[in-house]
């Protein structure tokens, strides 16, 4: 076999691999078994874990725990990334999308910003949540890699 069938063999086995897309979202997660309800998303108090694929205790300590909750009956999000307040709409799509509105935040200045400036600025490009178990939901874009990770806070 010539070099040109090669390249174009390993292209398009890389091409058929790379549609299959992600099986897991990370090592010790569960893969999604099925259609996830809004009740396991909506109305539930989610606590900030990781932000872009770090644990948020790397971004220093934070002024308050950032916890978010999606409101289902106001369609809104209210939250904090470890500051300001932040609140927004947002709208469900079929299949577990996610479409982020315009947010409000308040304008406290805190010592330490980087987690809070990192979630301002992604929060409004992710399109998909995951739940994983009822106890763990990731926000991602396009379904990649889990961009914010958050635990259900147990009462």
């Amino acid at each position: 076999m010539n070099i040109c069938k090669q390249i174009l063999l390993m292209m398009a086995i890389f091409i058929a691999v790379s549609c299959k897309g992600p099986g897991k979202i990370t090592e010790n997660v569960v893969e999604k078994s099925s259609s996830v309800s809004t009740n396991e998303f909506e109305n539930i108090e989610w606590q900030l874990v990781e932000a872009m694929g770090k644990p948020i205790a790397e971004y220093g300590e934070q002024m308050k725990k950032p916890i978010f909750t999606f409101d289902s009956k106001e369609n809104r999000f209210h939250g904090n990334a470890g500051c300001n307040i932040l609140n927004g709409s947002y709208k469900l799509r079929e299949g577990d999308r996610i479409e982020f509105g315009t947010a409000m935040s308040t304008m406290m200045a805190c010592p330490n910003m980087t987690l809070e400036g990192i979630v301002s600025e992604v929060l409004p490009t992710l399109d998909t949540y995951i739940v994983y178990n009822g106890s763990e939901m990731v926000l991602t874009k396009a379904r990649m890699a889990p961009v914010l990770k958050f635990i259900k806070v147990k009462k």
